[in-house]
């Protein structure tokens, strides 16, 4: 059997232990002016907890109480922790050996203690369906939306809104080898 090519995979696990260092500086963050730095670690952060399948308390820490959340194959808008506690504890039966790598940082839009962020993510995953054989390695472009706002109170950068406004199939770059 042919071996993928690995050669960025490197790079994506330095990328991880980044950003759980981002992670640890995100929830110690001082008070003031919103950055686009800050920005940009809380949601690497978001797609370092995914990607490692770090406990549901961590990814917790990363959203508003209110949180809304939408996917094109979730029939409704998501609110709140509960919410998010079930899609990702969800997600963790099925998806695994997942890569999120943003591709473009499309607007990052400050006004204050909020920012409006779009991006292009690569969603790369090992899916297992039950009562399947096989799992099977896919690959997405993903477009996605998130609102942040920063707590005047203590600095803490919280996701209030993450929508995930479409899908798109793509290759696969990073698939394990078998």
């Amino acid at each position: 059997m042919k071996k993928k090519d690995m050669t960025r995979r490197p790079l994506h696990l330095i990328l991880v232990a980044v950003c759980l260092f981002c992670t640890a500086s995100r929830l110690h963050a001082s008070p003031g002016v919103l950055t686009e730095q800050q920005v940009q670690n809380v949601i690497l952060g978001w797609f370092a907890t995914t990607n490692e399948h770090r406990p549901t308390a961590e990814l917790l820490a990363f959203a508003d109480d209110n949180i809304e959340f939408r996917y094109p194959n979730l029939p409704d808008i998501q609110h709140g922790h509960a919410a998010l506690r079930a899609w990702y504890e969800n997600i963790l039966k099925w998806a695994f050996d997942e890569v999120h790598e943003v591709v473009n940082w499309e607007r990052i839009e400050i006004k204050d203690n909020r920012a409006v962020v779009k991006l292009l993510v690569r969603w790369e995953r090992r899916e297992w369906i039950v009562g399947e054989a096989h799992s099977r390695y896919l690959a997405n472009f993903s477009w996605q939306t998130y609102e942040l706002k920063k707590l005047p109170s203590d600095g803490r950068i919280l996701v209030t809104k993450k929508t995930v406004d479409k899908y798109e199939p793509t290759t696969p770059i990073y698939q394990p080898a078998q």
